[in-house]
């Protein structure tokens, strides 16, 4: 079935308006490529859960889906016209001095700051997270009360999911590393 937005017309007679309805109401349970609508009214709806799986794109669209991972909890997804599904949410942003968020597409963010000492790691496993990949990682001298004072990243993914800081003088630091 097409769907076909012109049907019916203001001067159909109701008795011939369910048949033309049908036909439209047929494309958009199918999810044909003919309709594409502007917007969707979901205010007063029941909620049906997550999906178990990705749905099929659609020509010239992007659908936005939610699902549930293995925990129950509901995520966030996009699937465009190719089938390429980005996922736009996961678990909980922790909003504290430690803490990391998930940003569209798999990306993590991690933040802390802490106490530390010559040559330390920073374990980015942070529950619900576990970086796999750190793609960069940034470290700053929070407070400075002696001369010479430094910290620096020197070694990123040594062992996976981890980096390592060198620090001088000082044991107060901030840091933020950026993977998946």
């Amino acid at each position: 079935m097409t769907f076909d937005k012109t049907l019916p017309e203001n001067t159909t007679k109701i008795r011939n308006g369910p048949s033309l309805q049908r036909s439209n109401f047929a494309a958009m349970q199918e999810a044909d490529e003919t309709f594409l609508p502007w917007a969707f009214n979901y205010a007063d709806r029941t909620p049906i859960g997550g999906l178990n799986n990705n749905p099929d794109g659609i020509s010239s669209a992007y659908i936005q889906y939610c699902k549930d991972d293995a925990a129950g909890n509901p995520e966030m997804f996009i699937v465009d016209e190719n089938d390429n599904v980005t996922q736009m949410t996961k678990g909980t942003t922790s909003a504290s001095t430690t803490g990391v968020t998930f940003l569209p597409g798999g990306i993590l963010l991690a933040w802390g700051s802490d106490s530390f000492s010559g040559n330390e790691t920073v374990d980015l496993t942070i529950a619900p997270y576990n970086f796999t990949t750190v793609y960069q990682a940034y470290v700053t001298v929070i407070k400075s009360t002696t001369s010479n004072q430094n910290a620096f990243v020197y070694d990123i993914n040594n062992p996976a999911g981890k980096f390592k800081i060198q620090v001088t003088n000082t044991n107060n630091l901030s840091w933020m590393a950026i993977g998946v």
